[in-house]
């Protein structure tokens, strides 16, 4: 089995530590989703290297992208539930996921009900959960 720095997982959190700009719950939402699949994968191919392999993801996310809401959160939750073991850790970071997708569409949706036809609409970065609605 390839090293984990070479798996699919640890390559889109290493890209998401490095955007320059984007919708925090965007950024959010794939952050917990891959760090779920990277810690289970972690697990069966290469159990030896938990916590350590989670704990430097963590702290490379949390030192590249600590203004983004969703990522501190999750990075904490990480942190909080290290111990608890593989399994409880990537079922959190699931869990995580779902949070974040399903506020992000209601934030849409409402947001949406709030702007008129024809008015512009300020963000701040590259909000995707405004701008999904209103393009």
């Amino acid at each position: 089995m390839m090293e984990w720095r070479d798996w699919p997982s640890w390559r889109r959190l290493n890209a998401i530590a490095r955007l320059p700009v984007g919708g925090a719950a965007a950024a959010g939402g794939l952050a917990a989703g891959s760090m779920a699949e990277f810690i289970d994968t972690l697990a069966q191919y290469s159990p030896e290297s938990y916590p350590a392999a989670v704990r430097n993801v963590a702290e490379d996310l949390i030192g590249r992208q600590p203004a983004i809401a969703p990522i501190v959160g999750m990075v904490n939750a990480v942190f909080l539930h290290l111990d608890d073991g593989p399994a409880r850790l990537a079922s959190l970071m699931r869990d995580m996921e779902r949070r974040i997708t399903t506020s992000s569409a209601l934030l849409s949706e409402v947001g949406a009900g709030l702007v008129e036809a024809g008015f512009g609409v300020l963000t701040f970065g590259g909000s995707g959960s405004v701008r999904a609605v209103l393009t």
